[in-house]
């Protein structure tokens, strides 16, 4: 699936911390890319990798790489943070960090089937 916006506008984040609620429902949308994210939110391999072995299924993976990441910041996280990660190239979910992250601004995005 590829998702294109389709308005110029920029993003305007949410103020504050993400909530517990956004994490668990956002966790449930990230998928494969749950370790891409990690390292856009510059969590350790060794981080990454022991999630991995430690708990079985990509929810719950990916959950606990969101959990970790409000763990290691030294000031607390910001739903900027979260949306600028889910934004970059690599992982490439702009349609999550608008849904998750942002503040609504009326945008608009087109999904088209990726071809296989």
């Amino acid at each position: 699936m590829i998702c294109f916006l389709v308005t110029q506008q920029n993003l305007v984040f949410k103020s504050g911390s993400p909530s517990a609620e956004d994490l668990h429902l956002l966790a449930r949308e990230i998928g494969p890319t749950w370790k891409v994210l990690g390292r856009q939110l510059r969590i350790a391999d060794c981080d990454l990798n022991q999630i991995e072995a430690d708990y079985e299924g990509q929810y719950e993976q990916c959950y606990r790489v969101l959990k970790r990441w409000t763990e290691l910041q030294v000031n607390p996280p910001t739903y900027e943070g979260l949306g600028q990660a889910l934004q970059h190239d690599a992982v490439a979910r702009p349609e999550l960090a608008e849904k998750y992250c942002c503040q609504n601004e009326g945008q608009e995005y087109v999904v088209i089937p990726s071809r296989k």
